[in-house]
């Protein structure tokens, strides 16, 4: 789950003890421009789509993109990125994977706003105006998040068990062999589930199927064409 994540990530954090850590608060404001209590800052902190009310940020720190912030640069959501610096209102990163920038100067984020329903189900609850970097830490990540990764090593949390197709596969194939993955379960279980949704391959199959057909049918049709043409000729 996402709390499970951030609580990873602030765990792990903790633990690395960095030098030159800064905790980076938003700034939360109602649409009368009242500022907010802290209740209901911590349950707009619980969105996915929304960066934390306090950011533990330090040179270093491996993060992900929030917003398609600047394409061209490659910030997009779902890059990761290292920090390079924090100040005061913008950071700076050195993207990693596809976008990669890492040796020219980093790459510069600013405390941007987001806008999001109390109650996202409910319109008829206010829109709350934050005003924060858009990035979160990615040491830990969800299943969702992982997809498209190609990690070193992979710890996979199966205490709770995965709910999507796929969810399974999609943790364990993140690294590049066997010996670089380490499962945590809970005590006495020794086995986990990949969930698979028996319609969807089926989909998948008629579907592969179909195309096999297609191919079949323009590759006779093409030959066909060809040889009427050389009959033609002679």
């Amino acid at each position: 789950t996402n709390q499970r994540v951030r609580d990873f990530n602030r765990q792990i954090v903790d633990l690395m003890n960095p030098s030159g850590l800064k905790v980076c608060r938003s700034y939360d404001t109602l649409p009368n421009g009242d500022a907010m209590h802290h209740d209901v800052i911590d349950h707009l902190g619980s969105h996915s789509g929304v960066p934390q009310h306090e950011l533990q940020l330090f040179p270093g720190a491996l993060v992900r993109v929030m917003r398609n912030y600047s394409p061209h640069h490659g910030l997009i959501n779902g890059a990761r990125a290292r920090v390079a610096f924090v100040g005061e209102n913008v950071i700076g990163v050195h993207l990693l994977g596809q976008h990669r920038n890492a040796g020219t100067d980093p790459l510069l984020l600013p405390r941007i706003r987001f806008k999001q329903r109390l109650n996202r189900y409910d319109r008829r609850t206010p829109s709350v105006t934050r005003l924060q970097f858009p990035v979160a830490l990615a040491y830990a990540m969800t299943y969702n998040r992982a997809q498209g990764a190609t990690l070193a090593k992979v710890g996979i949390d199966v205490r709770e068990p995965s709910f999507m197709h796929g969810h399974t596969y999609v943790a364990f194939s993140r690294a590049q062999s066997r010996d670089a993955v380490v499962v945590l379960t809970s005590p006495g279980v020794h086995s986990v589930v990949n969930v698979v949704y028996a319609e969807i391959l089926k989909h998948l199959g008629q579907d592969a199927e179909h195309r096999r057909k297609s191919i079949q049918s323009m590759a006779a049709a093409r030959v066909a064409a060809q040889a009427h043409r050389a009959s033609n000729v002679s």
